[in-house]
Formats: C-alpha cells, sequence, structure tokens
C-alpha cells in the first residue's frame, strides 16, 4: 500500500470506526479523486481544442479601398478594377466603351 492508504487506514483505526464505514468512505474518496481527475482532463482537452481553433484562424487581409466603375457603377476592390486616365472600368468592354 501506498503510504497515504496506510496513513488513512491508521488514523481509522484511531477513530474505531467499522470496517465497512471505511470501505464506505474509501469509495467516497476514490469518487471525488476521479472526478476530479475528469474535471482536469476535460479542462485540457477544451484548452487545446480552443488553441487550435485560435490556429485556424486565417489572418485578416488588409483593408483596400473600393472604386466605382466608371461606365456601369459597380463597387469592386482597386486591385481588381482596370484604371484608364484616373477613371476606374470593372472589366475591358467597359474599359473599351468609356465611362458615361
Amino acid at each position: 500500500m501506498t503510504g497515504f492508504a496506510v496513513t488513512l487506514r491508521r488514523a481509522v483505526n484511531r477513530l474505531n470506526v467499522r470496517r465497512s464505514e471505511f470501505f464506505r468512505l474509501s469509495k467516497i474518496i476514490l469518487l471525488v479523486v476521479a472526478a476530479f481527475g475528469l474535471y482536469l482532463l476535460i479542462k485540457g482537452i477544451g484548452r487545446k481544442a480552443a488553441s487550435a481553433r485560435k490556429d485556424d484562424v486565417p489572418a485578416a487581409k488588409p483593408v483596400e479601398s473600393m472604386v466605382a466603375c466608371a461606365h456601369c457603377d459597380v463597387n469592386l476592390p482597386e486591385s481588381e478594377a482596370l484604371a484608364d486616365n484616373g477613371r476606374f472600368f470593372c472589366g475591358e468592354a467597359h474599359k473599351r466603351l468609356g465611362g458615361r
């Protein structure tokens, strides 16, 4: 037996507790220890899952200015627009047609 169990048994013997009461007490202590271990296990798994979710979030893209097509007024990101003489177009066709 471990040191803790021996100490517990001696303490119980000093209190003149019946053998059945000792085993009932030891079952309760074992149940409390098992519940605490289960709590720590679940807490550890939850912490790992939370950190995994945090790592899965992609970095936010930088904010980009939006421009309107000079022909149809559709808004699109400046990086996707076609520029011509300071005006922006949504595609080649509207660039050829020119602004309104």
